[in-house]
């Protein structure tokens, strides 16, 4: 059993069986899946198979109702209710970065400036051209967004 726990990011209430049905058609879940409010704005998804958990963690963000989902994959020995949920795992697209600036260890410093890096797009490096490259990056979702870095051949410089 794989237990998701998560809150949508609005002040409206949620329709918990439209939301339940939206979630299951958009996750396709080979397995399955119960979902149980839990109160203050809380959900928890349990899942059957360990590769409908891994389609849904990496798959996100999701949203329903134009309202993002939190969500935090719960270890066994965790207390659902007193989980933060307050991080978003999103992919970033990073415009104009000079050739020379293009590397694992660049876009790790740039994804820990925006959030907490997570991982590189594999298709960023596959030969084609692209005008932008993406990395996933978990976002504190209480903190605004930063626009705009400045980098240096040095490395990165600051926040514009």
């Amino acid at each position: 059993m794989y237990v998701l726990v998560g809150k949508f990011l609005t002040e409206k209430n949620i329709n918990f069986n439209a939301m339940q049905n939206v979630m299951a058609a958009f996750w396709r879940l080979k397995e399955g899946m119960e979902v149980h409010d839990m109160g203050d704005s809380r959900y928890s998804f349990v899942q059957y198979h360990k590769i409908d958990m891994q389609r849904i963690v990496e798959g996100g963000p999701w949203s329903f109702e134009q309202a993002m989902f939190i969500l935090h994959e719960l270890a066994p020995t965790e207390d659902p209710s007193m989980v933060k949920l307050q991080n978003a795992d999103i992919w970033v697209q990073i415009y104009d970065i000079p050739r020379g600036f293009l590397s694992e260890n660049i876009l790790r410093s740039v994804g820990d400036l925006v959030g907490r890096y997570i991982r590189l797009d594999p298709k960023n490096f596959d030969g084609t051209w692209k005008s932008f490259v993406r990395i996933r990056v978990a976002v504190n979702v209480e903190k605004p967004l930063k626009r705009r870095l400045r980098i240096k051949r040095e490395g990165i410089v600051g926040v514009g």
